[in-house]
């Protein structure tokens, strides 16, 4: 510089110079700054005038705008190729200032520094980069620039649900461009669950929001995978081009509205299967997975942006742990019709059609439902008990599958998406189970699985005398030659009935009134009292099928109202 300012005396021309500055580095030189780190380049950066000291055109003026900061986002805008577009983020702090050498007008030093915060907006953009350019300026108006790059690192970061996937660049100076189903996730949760004979399909997702940066996935050896699991390899990438909005959900953003370069961004990803076997039930597996960033050196802008010496940049690798836990069949009572009481019946008719639900579910879906992710399909059956079994001609229906609100209520609700399973308990009493009392019992377990956790469950049924149920087209008549009497009889025992030739305004029949006997009685005498026929009797009374009837017995009796013969009930 002396011996520029040499000749410039020889070449009478004084005042010419315009500041020169004078680094470590070169004009613009990259610099790789990650989360909680600070650089620091204060006595590295100098600004020399060869004017005079103490002259106009040699003193370094320091003005409050010396040092001007640009934000960008590096996007792809070609295979290899890079553009730089202007961002706006937040999380960095920056100190800067101009100081002149003791004693030197023309001589002074930038002290500069960035610290890049924890956590900020930065992270929400592709490959952030700050753009600092120092402008130095003499007394008589001369000015000179040198610029620095500085990338922020920004870490992988894991990707657990849908909406992170679609939110990973999303903020109030990004906008989102429609691409074909951008977010196909189906990750694994923070806390998975597989059961018995299922196996469980998920994926583990990270993603870098650096252009020039592709992904390592890595399982950690310590605790390693459990038995009868198995991972894929890393896929993502724009490198990988075998189906990638399966594996790599590539996502594809407009930095600015309806302008170009687009950044497209993938999700780096490796598939988890997991068949747990018998002896795994219970246990719960850690799982670790760690991304670490490795760099591309490709060429930003032009020459002068060169990523220098990526090698030698900060690795960035974060972890994430999730666990999967292997879980037993069971099940458990949401709701019936049934009463399950011991001490209560349920009193049925004969001909009557009955249905009972019984709706079940798997309690360990409605436990943190929203951090449990349950992969279990166990399915649901209700068997009868071969030492309480279900009454003749009684069955449960096959379990229908349905989903309800999160309360296991089925009703109106924003979002209906827990499972239940509904069956049914059909019965139609015949006849000739007239005063028949039945305890049947039943289990609730898993169809392939039945000896985990299953519960038993058992109800009380008493069939009703001297009533019948009116079926189909069956008409006064016709009932009362199956019960040996006349319709005359039933007609008069059913005074509610209008018309005899029309049953469909009845639910049911009345037969005649019980009588209440307080001792033993012969049945003889019972049936004399009353104008009945032996056959009769025991058609309305089949369980007192001896001669005595014992005391505190009911005693359903068809009574000859119409004071006529009753062996002609044809009449």
């Amino acid at each position: 510089i002396d011996l520029l300012f040499f000749f410039a005396l020889l070449l009478g021309v004084q005042g010419d110079f315009a500041p020169v500055f004078i680094s470590d580095f070169q004009d613009n030189q990259s610099f790789p700054l990650a989360p909680g780190q600070l650089l620091n380049l204060s006595d590295m950066i100098k600004i020399y005038d060869a004017d005079s000291n103490g002259t106009s055109a040699g003193s370094i003026v320091s003005t409050a705008d010396f040092v001007q900061t640009s934000l960008f986002c590096v996007t792809r805008s070609g295979e290899k190729e890079f553009s730089l577009v202007t961002c706006g983020f937040t999380g960095f702090n920056i100190q800067a200032s101009m100081s002149l050498s003791e004693g030197f007008t023309n001589r002074s030093s930038i002290a500069f520094s960035i610290q890049l915060q924890p956590s900020g907006s930065y992270d929400t953009v592709p490959s952030p980069m700050v753009r600092a350019c120092f402008q130095a300026r003499d007394g008589v108006g001369k000015t000179s620039s040198m610029c620095i790059n500085i990338f922020l690192l920004v870490p992988p970061r894991p990707v657990l649900t849908n909406d992170e996937c679609l939110n990973l660049f999303v903020n109030s100076s990004w906008y989102f461009s429609d691409y074909s189903q951008p977010c196909l996730i189906d990750s694994l949760s923070q806390s998975s669950a597989v059961g018995l004979g299922q196996t469980l399909v998920r994926n583990v997702y990270f993603s870098s929001s650096m252009s020039y940066v592709s992904l390592n996935v890595d399982v950690s050896p310590n605790p390693g995978l459990p038995n009868g699991m198995s991972v894929t390899e890393t896929k993502g990438g724009a490198s990988d081009s075998a189906v990638p909005l399966v594996y790599s959900n590539k996502l594809e953003f407009d930095l600015l509205p309806n302008k170009f370069p687009k950044h497209q961004q993938y999700v780096f990803s490796r598939r988890v299967t997991f068949t747990p076997s018998e002896d795994q039930i219970g246990l719960t597996y850690q799982l670790c997975f760690s991304s670490s960033t490795y760099f591309n050196q490709q060429t930003v802008l032009s020459t002068s942006y060169q990523l220098p010496n990526t090698s030698s940049w900060p690795q960035l690798s974060v972890a994430n742990c999730l666990s999967v836990s292997v879980v037993p069949p069971s099940f458990a009572l949401n709701s019936t019709d049934l009463n399950l009481s011991a001490a209560a019946y349920h009193d049925v008719l004969v001909g009557c059609d009955y249905v009972w639900s019984i709706v079940v579910y798997e309690p360990s879906r409605y436990v943190g439902a929203a951090s449990l992710l349950l992969q279990t399909n166990y399915t649901p059956v209700l068997v009868a008990d071969p030492l309480s079994p279900l009454p003749p001609s009684a069955s449960f229906s096959g379990g229908q599958r349905l989903v309800v609100c999160s309360d296991r209520q089925d009703r109106v609700c924003a979002n209906k998406t827990y499972p239940v399973t509904r069956f049914e308990l059909r019965w139609r009493p015949s006849r000739g189970l007239e005063a028949m009392r039945y305890q049947s019992c039943f289990w609730l377990q898993e169809r392939s699985f039945p000896s985990y956790n299953r519960i038993r469950f058992c109800a009380n049924f008493r069939v009703v005398k001297c009533r019948t149920c009116v079926m189909g087209s069956e008409t006064l008549l016709g009932i009362a030659r199956e019960y040996r009497t006349t319709w005359q009889q039933l007609w008069g025992a059913n005074p509610t009935l209008e018309n005899p030739h029309d049953l469909s305004q009845l639910s049911f029949l009345h037969l005649g009134p019980s009588f209440h006997v307080s001792k033993d009685t012969d049945a003889t005498v019972i049936m004399q009292r009353f104008g009945m026929r032996q056959d009769a009797f025991k058609l309305v009374n089949p369980e007192l099928n001896r001669s005595l009837i014992p005391r505190d017995s009911d005693v359903c009796v068809l009574t000859a109202m119409c004071r006529q013969n009753t062996d002609n009930f044809f009449a």
